[in-house]
C-alpha cells in the first residue's frame, strides 16, 4: 500500500470514528497512527472542530433566504470540477455531519449572517490584508461570507474578490498569494490551488514540493519563486518575476519560463516564452496592497526603487542628454536608482551617461548611492560620483 493509499485509509478511520462506527481495534490502530503522523492528526483535529462548530450553529435559527442558498449552489455547480484526489479528501467525514443537518443539501454552517465570523475552521490560509470587497464560500452548498483581515480559510474554500477588491492570503508553508480584483481562487491543498478566474500573484516559499496553480487551460508549477498568473475564459498568461516556473497545458506540452519572461496557453497549446523588459507594469495592481503595509515595508521600497530604475533607464534611452538636464532634479533619483540596481552588467555607455548627468542634477536624496558609486568598478563612474558629491558639499546641498 502506497503512502497516499495509507493516508486515505487512516482518514477513513477518522471519519468512521466520528460517525461512531469504528471498532475498538480500529480505534486503537488509529490512535497509534495519529501519534506519529502529523498530517492525519491535523486533519482529525480540523474535522472535529468543524463538527463541533456545526453542532453549535445548528442549535440556532438560521433564517437565511432560500434564494441565496439556491444561488450559491448554482454558482458552485457552474464551476469547473476539481480534481478527484481533492474531492475524495473533502468528502471524508461527511457522514458525521449529515445526521445533524439531514435537511441541508450540503454543509452550510458558514451561511451568511451578521456579523460575519472572524474565524473559519483551521485550514491552509489566513487573510493578511484586504482592500475593497471580498468573500468566501467555505464548502459546496454554503453561502458566501464577507472576508476580513485575520480570517482563516479551510481547505476547499473558494475566495472571491469584488470589482474593486484585492487581498493577500498567507498559506501554512509561508507562501503568499495576492488576488487582484474580480478573481476567484479555490484552495485545494497545502501546495495546490485552482485559479477559476482573474489574476493571482504568488511569492512561493521554498519547499521540496512544487506549488501548483491550476486553471481551465493547464497549470503553473513553481519552487521558491515569484510569479503572476492570469486566467480568462480564453487563455492563461504567466509572468515569472523571479526564479523559474514550468507552464503545462492540458495536452502535456510544457515550457520553462524564466525571470522576466512571459508565456501563454491559448487554443489549447502553451507558447514559447518571450522576454519582458519590465515586469512592473503587469503587477502594478498590487501597489494598493503594498501601500497598506506602510512606507517602511521592504517590498514596497523595492518596488519603488525598481520603478525608479526603470524610469531612469527609459529616460536614458529616449531623452537626449540636454533634455534630461532641462528636466533637472526630477530625473536625479531615477538615474541614481538605475545606476544602483543595474550595476556593472548594464551598458557602460548608459552608466557613464547617467553618472555624468548626476554631476549636475544630483540631489541630497542621491547621496548614499553616490557614496557607493565612489567604489564602482568603472573609473569614469567613480569620478562622476566624486564630482557630484563635491557639488552637494559637506552639508549635502540642503
Amino acid at each position: 500500500m502506497g503512502p497516499e493509499e495509507l493516508h486515505e485509509r487512516y482518514l477513513g478511520l477518522v471519519s468512521r470514528r466520528m460517525d461512531g462506527e469504528a471498532t475498538l481495534a480500529e480505534d486503537a490502530e488509529l490512535e497509534r497512527h495519529l501519534g506519529g503522523c502529523e498530517s492525519c492528526r491535523a486533519a482529525a483535529t480540523a474535522w472535529a472542530e468543524q463538527a463541533e462548530g456545526l453542532e453549535l450553529l445548528l442549535a440556532r435559527d438560521r433564517g437565511e433566504p432560500a434564494s441565496l442558498a439556491a444561488a450559491a449552489m448554482a454558482a458552485l455547480h457552474a464551476r469547473p470540477a476539481r480534481p478527484a484526489r481533492w474531492r475524495r479528501v473533502l468528502g471524508l467525514g461527511a457522514a458525521a455531519l449529515a445526521g445533524a443537518a439531514a435537511s441541508l443539501a450540503a454543509v452550510t454552517w458558514l451561511a451568511p449572517r451578521p456579523p460575519p465570523p472572524r474565524e473559519l475552521p483551521v485550514g491552509p490560509a489566513v487573510v493578511l490584508s484586504l482592500v475593497g470587497p471580498a468573500e468566501v464560500v467555505q464548502a459546496p452548498g454554503a453561502g458566501p461570507v464577507a472576508l476580513d483581515t485575520g480570517v482563516r480559510l479551510g481547505m476547499g474554500a473558494v475566495v472571491r474578490t469584488g470589482a474593486e477588491g484585492r487581498l493577500v492570503l498567507s498559506l501554512a508553508d509561508g507562501t503568499e498569494l495576492r488576488l487582484n480584483e474580480a478573481t476567484e481562487l479555490a484552495l485545494e491543498g497545502p501546495r495546490a490551488q485552482r485559479l477559476l478566474l482573474g489574476e493571482v500573484y504568488a511569492r512561493v516559499a521554498p519547499d521540496p514540493r512544487p506549488l501548483v496553480i491550476a486553471t481551465a487551460h493547464g497549470e503553473a508549477r513553481a519552487l521558491g519563486t515569484a510569479l503572476d498568473l492570469e486566467a480568462t475564459a480564453e487563455d492563461t498568461r504567466l509572468i515569472t518575476v523571479r526564479g523559474v516556473v514550468e507552464l503545462v497545458d492540458l495536452a502535456g506540452g510544457r515550457v520553462r519560463v524564466e525571470a522576466r519572461q512571459q508565456a501563454t496557453i491559448a487554443l489549447g497549446r502553451v507558447g514559447a516564452p518571450v522576454d519582458l523588459a519590465y515586469v512592473g507594469d503587469a503587477t502594478r495592481w498590487m501597489l494598493d496592497l503594498l501601500r497598506a503595509r506602510g512606507d517602511s515595508d521592504p517590498e514596497l521600497r523595492e518596488r519603488v526603487d525598481e520603478l525608479l530604475a526603470h524610469l531612469g533607464e527609459t529616460k536614458l534611452s529616449y531623452l537626449a542628454e540636454r533634455d534630461i538636464l532641462d528636466l533637472g532634479p526630477s530625473c536625479a533619483l531615477p538615474l541614481a536608482r538605475y545606476l544602483e540596481r543595474e550595476g556593472p552588467t548594464a551598458s557602460r555607455t548608459q552608466r557613464r551617461k547617467a553618472a555624468r548627468l548626476l554631476e549636475d542634477i544630483a540631489t541630497p536624496a542621491c547621496r548614499s548611492t553616490l557614496e557607493a558609486l565612489t567604489r564602482d568598478a568603472d573609473e569614469a563612474v567613480r569620478d562622476s560620483a566624486h564630482r557630484a558629491l563635491g557639488r552637494l558639499g559637506a552639508g549635502g546641498g540642503e
